[in-house]
């Protein structure tokens, strides 16, 4: 395994290099027998890793929604349950629809209302315009 062949496996496998496959893991630790420079580098990307990770870590108990979600997560018979991507699909639709007929409903009752309106100054402006709706 070359320097080139390591830093790849590195950066597709992570730092942990009892992790990578068994042929894999061989050469490596055959080039970290061999070159004192790689060692260091991997204890470079360890450290690197082991800082994302502490990074990334939740904090459960800080939030006891954020806990009772994860601990859902974690045991699906708790009945959580997500939605399929269809069904988020469905919702998304039937949203979209909502979103459209409540404009439309509101686009016709300022059209009521403008003409009720002009209606109203042509007869003298004696009209109730809350009676119409």
């Amino acid at each position: 395994m070359t320097l080139d062949q390591f830093e790849q496996t590195v950066l597709r496998l992570g730092s942990d290099v009892e992790r990578w496959p068994d042929d894999v893991r061989a050469q490596a630790r055959a080039l970290l027998a061999a070159e004192p420079a790689v060692r260091e580098r991997l204890r470079e990307w360890q450290a690197r890793d082991a800082s994302l990770e502490r990074a990334l870590r939740v904090d459960v108990g800080a939030s006891a929604v954020t806990g009772a979600v994860l601990a859902g997560v974690r045991d699906r018979r708790q009945g959580v349950r997500f939605p399929s991507p269809g069904r988020l699909a469905a919702l998304a639709a039937l949203s979209t629809a909502c979103g459209v007929a409540a404009g439309v409903l509101i686009a016709r009752l300022d059209a009521v209302l403008l003409n009720a309106r002009v209606i109203d100054l042509a007869l003298g402006g004696g009209l109730d315009l809350l009676a119409l709706l």
